[in-house]
């Protein structure tokens, strides 16, 4: 009986491991044939969009790659999109593209600021959510998390939160938990199809089925201007969005998690434009905004 509580520990270690390997997390597949591209084992592409819902349903590689080879650039495009995604959700997804493909020559990465101050001050989002705690291992959950501003209220996480999944330690349990789920799941899960498999079109089309369906326009259509009414209106929404106030004392969570994505594509060498979405034109972007972002990512 003494050897019980060893061998149950070697017991859920091993399907921990297992778990890891096979990811048949309670996750879409939208997230994890991001981290199956990334892990690929093919040089880095010329050119990496990131971002979330909108740079996956309104940016195509496939379209982009056409156009520069139609202008006389030879370059490949990938794209990286999670859904309902924070900065520091994009942080190991990133950390495992550079460090499995090397870095791209240019990143095109999208700014996805929560548009709506007062919404910071009802949320209470670990930073290392499942996603991080499924696909990220736990050094990037480090870097995610120390020393990072509170819930964007301007302060390090005091110690009263550092419990559940807002204590490191916390964290790393989470994960280990969620890995040995994920050897228990993974046979049920690949009975019942949910798991597609990470190939081909699916895969550039980042798991997602909508997006597998094809966005770029087949041969002799093009895409079709908007009425000038909806236009107007979709610019009007717009403007909404746009309130991105980088060094405000509310943006600091976000700023500071986008500044680490920034320091590590530019660390790797690779050149990062800030995309704005949604917009459907540039210049509504104040000079205000784009002196502050200026001075903070020089």
């Amino acid at each position: 009986m003494r050897w019980v509580p060893a061998g149950l520990i070697v017991f859920l270690t091993c399907l921990a491991l297992i778990g890891q390997n096979l990811r048949a997390f309670e996750m879409p597949s939208a997230t994890r044939c991001n981290y199956v591209l990334s892990e690929l084992d093919v040089p880095a592409a010329d050119v990496l969009l990131i971002g979330g819902s909108r740079v996956m349903r309104g940016l195509d590689p496939d379209f982009i790659e056409t156009q520069l080879a139609e202008g006389g650039t030879d370059a490949t495009v990938d794209r990286l999109s999670l859904t309902f995604a924070r900065f520091s959700q994009f942080y190991p997804l990133l950390n495992s593209y550079v460090e499995n493909r090397g870095a791209p020559n240019i990143a095109y990465l999208q700014l996805s600021y929560i548009f709506k101050p007062f919404r910071l001050e009802l949320q209470d989002l670990p930073l290392n959510n499942l996603r991080n705690m499924a696909f990220g291992t736990m050094s990037d959950m480090a870097a995610v998390q120390q020393g990072a501003p509170y819930n964007d209220l301007g302060g390090v996480i005091p110690r009263r939160f550092h419990k559940r999944s807002r204590s490191l330690s916390a964290s790393w349990l989470n994960k280990l938990e969620l890995s040995i789920f994920s050897a228990l799941r993974y046979v049920p899960k690949r009975i019942r199809g949910d798991m597609p498999e990470c190939t081909g079109n699916f895969l550039r089309s980042n798991g997602n089925r909508l997006a597998a369906m094809g966005l770029t326009p087949a041969d002799g259509e093009t895409f079709a201007l908007p009425d000038a009414t909806d236009y107007a209106k979709w610019s009007s929404e717009a403007e909404g969005f746009l309130r991105l106030a980088p060094g405000e004392p509310w943006r600091q969570g976000e700023t500071a998690q986008l500044g680490l994505l920034v320091d590590l594509l530019q660390d790797a060498g690779t050149e990062v434009v800030f995309l704005i979405m949604p917009s459907v034109d540039q210049r509504t972007v104040d000079a205000e905004t784009r002196a502050d972002f200026a001075a903070i990512f020089p």
